[in-house]
């Protein structure tokens, strides 16, 4: 139920992500903005999950989970107008690895965060 209203409360708040005020310009890098931060999220809980004792996320997940955030990271600085094709699909492909096997609900949480800001962003 929590992480069903996480993911719904992100999913209002980003769905009007970008703020009409801003000016054309400067509605990508905001946006590029809002996956940075819930892509950093997501690796700050894959990683404390796996801190935990016992480990409530395995090392193997927990590299997938953090190669996938180096790497959109990357691909956030290096290509601000256009990153969304990229990082959409490292996302599906970590994702498809990752399956259903993560059971820490924090993890989950973040995992559906950084789903719901793609679907959000998608068009934009």
């Amino acid at each position: 139920m929590t992480r069903r209203l996480v993911v719904l409360v992100l999913a209002l708040t980003v769905s009007g992500c970008v703020p009409k005020s801003l000016a054309p310009e400067a509605k990508p890098a905001y946006a590029a903005d809002q996956i940075v931060l819930r892509v950093n999220e997501l690796q700050a809980a894959a990683i404390q999950a796996n801190a935990a004792v016992p480990p409530a996320l395995s090392e193997a997940q927990t590299r997938v989970i953090v190669e996938f955030t180096v790497s959109a990271d990357r691909t956030l600085a290096a290509v601000p107008q256009g990153w969304y094709a990229t990082v959409r699909a490292a996302w599906l492909e970590a994702r498809k690895k990752l399956a259903d096997q993560v059971k820490n609900p924090i993890v989950s949480a973040a995992m559906d965060a950084v789903d719901a800001v793609l679907d959000a962003l998608k068009g934009q």
